[in-house]
């Protein structure tokens, strides 16, 4: 399955022009997605930024706009952290289990 990222233009690393990552990272839009070219280049900062394998960026963008949102304010894995993308996955789980009235760390 094609990763929901959409190929945006001016897509980069903080060096400059797209990284490999970047552009395995991209893919088609569904027709039904409603988020700006903004919104991408913030999730796409995000997942850049903590260095997220694929599976990462896949399932933050199948996420709610709400889940989307906390994750990158409030995501901070300690320095060091051996497994960020692991790290990462049950942080979003522990959202989600929050979300539907679980225990999880809860949206704030």
């Amino acid at each position: 399955m094609a990763s929901p990222l959409p190929a945006l233009a001016g897509l980069g690393g903080a060096v400059g022009g797209p990284t490999q990552q970047d552009e395995q990272r991209k893919g088609a839009v569904s027709k039904t997605d409603t988020k700006t070219e903004t919104e991408w280049q913030e999730l796409l900062d995000f997942i850049n930024l903590w260095q997220l394998d694929q599976a990462c960026a896949d399932y933050l963008v199948t996420q709610t706009p709400e889940i989307q949102k906390e994750a990158i304010e409030n995501f901070r894995p300690k320095p060091g952290t051996a497994n960020v993308s692991g790290l990462f996955m049950g942080y979003v789980n522990s959202l989600n289990r929050a979300q539907k009235g679980g225990k999880g760390i809860g949206i704030r």
